[in-house]
């Protein structure tokens, strides 16, 4: 019985120490992000920041990254003003302008999800937005490179270029550490 319990504190710790080193930012996978824009375009880097099943809600930071002639005089300034617009199901739209040669300063907004804290820790939230990118009303062509930065959630998803517009379709689940940590409580009591 002795040996069992040590057993079950090695694996808990082993789970602990593991997880604190790789708490560094991860990029997500995402099917369909290798959209070919060309030279010319604008690359939006997106940091998954938050995600609260509690509330509902995805925080994400945006940052645009010019290339070629959407670079201005300077790296990392546009030649010419920029709109991000990102939309989700139930929400309104929230645009985003950015003026033309000046240092673009990230950006953060609030995506609904869907799913919920429903069946924790195996629960599996969604997130849908839209995302696009115009300069005097016309389309701007836009990649994308998303990071995760949540506390406790891996990330994958879907992305698909439709009239432009870039629809993501996420999936988070949670990593191993939370449901560990469940699964040994549950076995505690």
């Amino acid at each position: 019985m002795l040996a069992v319990a040590a057993g079950l504190v090695v694996v808990y710790y082993g789970l602990v120490i593991g997880s604190m080193q790789r708490r560094d930012a991860t990029e997500v996978a995402l099917d369909g992000s290798s959209l070919s824009s060309g030279a010319d375009r604008v690359t939006v880097e997106i940091e998954a920041l938050e995600l609260d099943p509690g509330s509902s809600t995805f925080d994400v930071r945006l940052q645009p990254v010019p290339h070629g002639t959407f670079t201005g005089d300077s790296p990392g300034e546009l030649a010419a003003p920029l709109e991000l617009r990102v939309a989700s199901p139930g929400q309104s739209p929230v645009s985003f302008d950015f003026p033309s040669q000046q240092i673009i300063d990230p950006v953060g907004t609030t995506v609904d999800i869907a799913g919920g804290a429903q069946s924790f820790p195996f629960d599996h939230p969604r997130m849908e937005f839209r995302l696009e990118a115009l300069s005097a009303g016309e389309p701007v062509p836009v990649d994308v490179e998303m990071a995760d930065q949540t506390e406790g959630w891996n990330l994958t998803g879907t992305i698909s270029d439709v009239d432009d517009v870039l629809r993501f379709d996420l999936d988070a689940s949670r990593e191993m550490l939370p449901v560990a940590f469940t699964l040994f409580y549950i076995a505690g009591i």
